[in-house]
C-alpha cells in the first residue's frame, strides 16, 4: 500500500517479522511482553496498547537453547494418581509403585513447566535522559535461554552440563525406601473412586550430575557473548554482566554511550565461574 487509511495500524511489527523470513530467519516466537503499568494513552475510540512483540529469531534449524521453567499456575496434586492406560507424552513407567495397575503415570517436574510465550513484567524506570527504556526482567530470560554460560574459547561450541536419569523418588522426604527392593517405598495407600490403592506422594526422576561436555580443542573455555546493536542506555549490558557472560555493545548517539559506560561501572563482576 502507498498510503494507509487514518487511524489504522501500520502492522510495523509484523511486516518486520514477514520481511525477516523472507531473508532467511527463522521465527521461533512471536512473544508477548504484557506491561501491568502500561502507559497511558488519550483516545477514547480504541483500547489501551499494553503489550509489545519480542520476536525470537534463529538463523539454523539446530541452535543452542537452555529451556526456560516457570511454576505452575495451579499446583497439581498427586501426579502420580493420574492413569494412562499406554504410553503418552508427559508419562513415565509406574515404577513398580502399584501393584493393582498396569497403567503409565504423569509425574510431575520439580523445575515447573515450559515456560509460555506471554511474560507479564511490569516496566521500570530509569533516571537518567533516555526514552525507550525497558526493564532488566524482559532480556534476562532470552539471555538465559541463548546464550550459553561457557563456549570454547577457539570453536565458539557451547560447553554444557551432562545428566544421568537416576531413580523415581518421592519429593517428600519423609517417605523412605523399605527393605532390600527400592521400589517398595513405604507410602500411605487410600482407595480411589474406582476401588484401586493408590500411592499419594509425587514423584520423580533424580538428575545425577556427571559433569561437562568437551568439544576436543583443549584450550579452554570462557563465557558467552551476548551482541546489543542499539545499546541505548546500556539495559541488556547490565544484565549481560551480571549474570557472568561477555558483552557487545553498539550506540551511535555519544550521549547515551556516556550513560551506557557509567550504567556497566556501577554493575560488580559477578563470582567466578571456575572455568578451565
Amino acid at each position: 500500500l502507498k498510503s494507509y487509511p487514518a487511524k489504522s495500524l501500520c502492522l510495523i511489527p509484523q511486516r518486520f517479522a514477514i520481511a525477516m523470513v523472507e531473508h532467511g530467519w527463522l521465527l521461533r516466537n512471536d512473544i508477548c511482553w504484557s506491561k501491568p503499568n502500561p502507559m497511558p494513552e488519550s483516545v477514547k475510540d480504541r483500547f489501551t496498547g499494553s503489550w509489545e512483540h519480542l520476536f525470537f529469531f534463529v538463523k539454523n534449524k539446530k541452535y543452542w537453547f537452555e529451556q526456560q521453567f516457570e511454576q505452575l499456575e495451579t499446583p497439581l496434586h498427586n501426579p502420580g494418581n493420574i492413569l494412562h492406560p499406554d504410553k503418552v507424552a508427559g508419562t513415565q513407567d509406574r515404577g513398580g509403585f502399584s501393584q493393582w495397575e498396569d497403567t503409565w503415570r504423569v509425574w510431575g517436574n520439580p523445575q515447573g513447566r515450559n515456560k509460555r510465550d506471554v511474560w507479564e513484567i511490569t516496566t521500570q524506570p530509569y533516571p537518567e535522559a533516555h526514552f525507550a527504556v525497558y526493564p532488566e526482567k524482559l532480556v534476562e530470560t532470552p539471555i538465559l535461554a541463548g546464550c550459553p554460560s561457557m563456549i570454547c574459547k577457539k570453536c565458539g561450541k557451547a560447553r554444557e552440563q551432562i545428566y544421568k536419569q537416576g531413580e523415581l523418588v518421592p519429593d517428600a522426604p519423609q517417605y523412605k525406601p523399605r527393605g532390600s527392593n527400592k521400589p517398595e517405598w513405604g507410602v500411605k495407600t487410600a482407595m480411589t473412586p474406582a476401588g484401586s490403592k493408590q500411592g499419594h506422594p509425587n514423584f520423580h526422576y533424580e538428575q545425577i550430575d556427571l559433569g561437562y561436555t568437551d568439544c576436543g580443542c583443549n584450550v579452554g573455555f570462557g563465557p558467552g557473548v551476548v551482541m546489543d546493536i542499539f545499546a541505548g542506555s546500556g539495559t541488556t549490558g547490565a544484565v549481560v554482566k551480571r549474570l557472568g557472560r561477555k558483552y557487545i555493545g553498539i550506540e551511535l548517539n555519544p550521549d547515551y554511550c556516556k550513560l551506557h559506560k557509567k550504567r556497566l561501572q556501577e554493575i560488580p563482576l559477578p563470582m567466578a565461574l571456575g572455568v578451565l
